[in-house]
């Protein structure tokens, strides 16, 4: 359960100010949080809601165990609407519905909340609409516009609405997100820097394609290291079979782009921090053999070969040409 101590540990600014707005009771009818996906931005609209909600807090933080609470959670509170795109947008019925609501009498004679995710996914007319809500609010009613798009929301939306930038989460505080959860460190530290996301990251980690994805890099490497022709086997037999099966492929050549970061830092005398901390051994002979300009040299060939798999070349040739260009180097 998140509370704002636990908001306050990745997104502080947004958490003091919201937390001495509720303090002060000078609370905006309207808020806009604002930033990329993944930086706990519904997180903490639900631990704004159960303040408001809950009737055992301590201070502003809500005790997280009265049924007030557990019906923020679990969505079922009478006074909390959330609203979510209905299929790639979100339409005016939607939002007259909303309206419709919030012309009753709050249920627990206290606070009404709405939240709107990707809020700028509502069509035009629905903008429009909102706009219109916004403009008349009625008494203790609070609403938060979600989005990792702040640009697409109409300027007099933006201009009636606090706006509460959220930052991208650390990777240090992801990793130790994704280790209390349950995923092992080395997982843990290599999927916070592929995602900030930390239910995407969790995933990834759960997923049977990650452990095999960073087997299949290091295997690659290494008999790219030694010049060996098992190197398009393993392309053949290992890299195209697993891509088939993921639903973004590109992710592998994120992870190739990592051990080639891990092997700079290696050249540096940065080992502290790698991604790769296990093979250590293998960069360290792997960087006696290639130097730091070589080293950057292949990063910018891996970045070539990922634009070209996202204009939708061959997957198999991409890597196999890959390889000999690594391999000439």
């Amino acid at each position: 359960m998140m509370s704002w101590k636990d908001v306050s540990k990745t997104q502080p600014k947004a958490s003091q100010l919201l937390t001495s707005s509720m303090r002060r009771s000078r609370l905006s009818h309207a808020y806009v949080f604002q930033g990329p996906q993944g930086a706990k931005k519904e997180d903490t609209a639900m631990v704004f809601a159960m303040s408001l909600f809950c009737h055992h807090k301590t201070g502003v933080e809500p005790c997280g165990s009265c049924p007030d609470c557990k019906r923020v959670r679990s969505g079922n509170h009478p006074d909390l609407h959330v609203l979510s795109p209905d299929g790639a947008s979100i339409k005016i019925d939607q939002i007259r519905a909303l309206q419709k609501e919030f012309t009753y009498t709050s249920m627990e004679a206290g606070y009404k909340f709405y939240m709107i995710r990707q809020a700028h996914l509502l069509t035009v007319q629905a903008a429009n609409s909102l706009l219109k809500f916004l403009e008349e609010p009625g008494q203790q009613t609070i609403a938060v516009l979600l989005t990792d798009r702040p640009s697409r929301l109409l300027d007099t939306i933006i201009s009636r609405c606090q706006c509460i930038s959220f930052q991208p989460v650390s990777m240090d505080a992801l990793t130790a997100e994704l280790v209390e959860a349950g995923a092992g460190a080395l997982k843990a530290h290599l999927a916070s820097a592929l995602t900030q996301d930390v239910q995407a990251a969790l995933r990834m980690t759960e997923e049977e394609w990650f452990a095999t994805a960073r087997n299949v890099v290091i295997q690659l490497e290494k008999a790219i290291a030694d010049h060996s022709g098992e190197a398009l086997a393993i392309v053949q037999e290992d890299w195209v079979p697993l891509a088939k099966d993921m639903e973004n492929p590109s992710l592998l050549f994120d992870i190739l782009l990592l051990w080639y970061r891990d092997l700079l830092m290696v050249h540096s005398g940065q080992t502290n921090r790698l991604f790769f901390p296990d093979q250590q051994e293998c960069l360290e002979r792997q960087s006696l053999r290639q130097s730091k300009a070589k080293t950057a040299a292949h990063v910018a060939v891996i970045l070539e070969t990922k634009r070209h798999l996202e204009a939708n070349a061959n997957m198999q040739l991409l890597v196999e040409q890959l390889v000999f260009r690594l391999q000439e180097g």
